[in-house]
């Protein structure tokens, strides 16, 4: 999320306490791991590869695909529980506080993510003061991959132009 005075880049943010947005495809992938014991606990490990393929990098070619999947880790269990308490307002770790956050703020996804909906990049964008919301066109969640991150860094850089901002200004 974006610090305070700090302009921000949000590639396909997970919802942010009070925004509720999840797709089918997320429910699938992620349900099995919530119904254990403890997941806050546990690593999340990557899914299989034919279901990463057709839940994350639907829109790669089969190279790229594999080689993202190839450069996969676990995750952290505790944030993948964190942002399943998000969207009830359960945890601290999740609220951000728009309002101390003035500089401009562009929050992206893919057009074909089909693990962050269009509809929490919109509602993210929208609670920044400075929020702009951008989708990726034919984008998938990997926003920086394959033929998408062309794209990607060309609204990056027409966002930073508009915006009288520097690649520095951001680091």
């Amino acid at each position: 999320r974006a610090a305070p005075g700090r302009p921000g880049v949000h590639p396909c943010p997970a919802p942010a306490a009070g925004i509720v947005g999840t797709t089918l495809t997320n429910l699938r992938m992620s349900l099995p791991w919530f119904l254990r014991s403890r997941p806050w606990a546990k690593p999340v490990y990557p899914p299989k590869p034919d279901s990463f393929r057709r839940w994350v990098t639907n829109a790669q070619t089969e190279d790229v695909a594999q080689e993202i999947y190839a450069d996969l880790v676990c995750e952290s269990g505790r944030v993948n529980w964190e942002m399943l308490l998000a969207t009830l307002r359960l945890s601290g770790a999740t609220v951000v506080d728009y309002a101390a956050v003035t500089t401009p703020v562009l929050v992206m996804g893919g057009e074909r993510d089909r693990i962050v909906p269009a509809a929490v990049v919109r509602q993210t964008a929208a609670r920044y003061q400075r929020g702009t919301a951008v989708e990726i066109s034919g984008a998938d969640h990997r926003v920086f991959s394959g033929t998408a991150l062309p794209v990607t860094m060309r609204h990056i850089d027409d966002w930073l132009a508009r915006n009288q901002l520097s690649s520095s200004a951001t680091n």
